[in-house]
């Protein structure tokens, strides 16, 4: 069971990187790394929240 969540958020981790990296071609600089940083921050709060 733990195999399949490890998996599972692996696949959303790479989808959003995906997804900032196409678009930081198209806004860049300040707000692509503040916008990533916050995704970075609810998926590490999502995690332990799920863990706990």
């Amino acid at each position: 069971m733990m195999k399949y969540n490890i998996f599972y958020i692996l696949a959303t981790v790479l989808f959003i990187i995906w997804v900032v990296g196409y678009i930081v071609y198209d806004v860049g600089g300040f707000f692509h790394f503040t916008f990533l940083l916050a995704v970075i921050i609810l998926l590490l709060k999502l995690i332990r929240d799920h863990i706990r």
